[in-house]
């Protein structure tokens, strides 16, 4: 996959990071995107929930969960828009999660349309 990529997430070239109707910045196809197309790599650093729970009161929701006590995330605020993968919540999604870090596309994406996950395959809460 060629990427546009910082130190940190990496985002398909097929993608850019714009105004989004659902909220803030979002995640968008420059072009068609196929389905199981790589769209986006999430980096960062590892830190258990205990670790977790101080960096995000100070950089807010920034991570994903990759296992039971374990996160990926940025380390500071200097990381954190390098880490983001804007990809904002939808309950009918059309990128999804493969592994723990990788998102690809779950069906055929039209040129323009907004790259959604579902928030609950990457973060329970705990």
């Amino acid at each position: 996959m060629g990427t546009n990529a910082t130190s940190f997430s990496c985002l398909s070239p097929q993608c850019r990071v714009e105004e989004s109707p659902i909220h803030g910045s979002g995640l968008f196809a420059k072009n068609d995107i196929s389905r199981d197309d790589i769209v986006a790599v999430k980096g960062g650093y590892i830190f258990d929930s205990k670790q977790w729970a101080e960096k995000e009161r100070l950089l807010g929701s920034a991570e994903i969960q990759i296992a039971k006590d374990l996160f990926i995330a940025p380390s500071c605020m200097e990381e954190r828009e390098e880490s983001t993968l804007y990809s904002n919540h939808s309950c009918d999604p059309n990128i999804g999660i493969q592994g723990q870090i990788v998102f690809v596309a779950m069906r055929d994406i039209s040129m323009g349309e907004e790259l959604t996950h579902d928030w609950a395959t990457t973060d329970n809460g705990a």
